[in-house]
């Protein structure tokens, strides 16, 4: 959506504050955790990468966005991902 806006010079500035997010998540994370904790990371990473990218857009191109709907995929989406990290995985 920044590509349509050409406002492509934002693009920089957010690959570059995740991946430092992504990187201090990953150090936290991995420490403890280890490939959970890198899935974690990630997925955070990702997580703030949407939000920064649709509110950045939502200052040029105004369009309503559906909160309820968005709480509810998300609150879904977590308590799904705590369900299968408690199912035993037999070796």
């Amino acid at each position: 959506m920044i590509q349509l806006l050409e406002k492509n010079y934002l693009l920089p500035i957010l690959f570059i504050g995740t991946a430092l997010l992504n990187l201090a998540t990953g150090y936290l994370l991995i420490n403890q955790w280890g490939l959970v904790g890198a899935a974690i990371a990630r997925a955070l990473t990702l997580v703030v990468m949407a939000i920064s990218i649709t509110l950045w857009a939502h200052r040029y191109i105004k369009f309503k966005l559906n909160w309820s709907l968005i709480l509810k995929v998300g609150a879904a989406s977590v308590f799904m991902g705590m369900v299968i990290f408690k199912i035993p995985v037999g070796s």
